[in-house]
């Protein structure tokens, strides 16, 4: 996560990234045939480079500074502009004003589990289906310098998802097996 305005700089808390597990959880519900990512948070590029790894075509903005980004077109007809990305925790109600001033409703945010709690997220669901990727254990952020996992992080996560048209609107992957995690096997409890 390394993209921000000169007035939002980043805290020591913002600085930590997506892991590869976490990222494959939303991964499996995209196409790479439909869904043209956009990770405007790059962060040393891990998530990135792992998205194109598995075949999507990821652009990180046409800004350095997020808030002065537009909406980047998809490479292709056919396909959407999704944004998938873990942002800066501490201007996550920015973000996702922002987000929603760009008229960008495909979103897979990684965010604290406490922001279903908030009233700007209630307000941001009277105008979004949002659907929900909930991880099955605390997350293990990487640090952005030796590009390790921490310890687990002291607060629950999810995937908060909107436009995406997710099979159910609550999605918890299976417990970890080592396999890769497919939307058949994704079930609500």
């Amino acid at each position: 996560m390394s993209i921000y305005t000169a007035a939002a700089q980043p805290k020591k808390n913002d600085l930590y990234e997506t892991p590869t597990k976490s990222l494959d959880m939303i991964l499996e519900l995209l196409d790479p045939a439909v869904h043209y990512i956009w990770e405007p948070f790059v962060g040393s590029g891990h998530s990135t480079r792992h998205m194109r790894s598995r075949g999507f075509q990821v652009t990180n903005g046409d800004d350095p500074d997020f808030f002065k980004q537009t909406v980047p077109v998809p490479p292709q007809p056919g396909m959407r502009t999704v944004v998938v990305s873990n942002p800066p925790f501490s201007i996550k109600r920015e973000i996702l004003c922002h987000l929603d001033s760009l008229g960008m409703h495909e979103v897979a945010l990684l965010l604290p589990a406490s922001v279903l709690f908030t009233k700007y997220f209630r307000q941001y669901c009277q105008s979004h289906h949002v659907q929900l990727v909930v991880h099955s254990k605390r997350c293990a952020f990487l640090d952005p310098i030796t590009g390790k996992a921490g310890g687990s992080a002291s607060f629950d996560v999810a995937w908060i998802c909107a436009g995406l048209a997710l099979e159910h609107d609550i999605n918890f992957p299976p417990e970890e097996t080592g396999k890769q995690i497919t939307q058949r096997e994704i079930s609500i409890y």
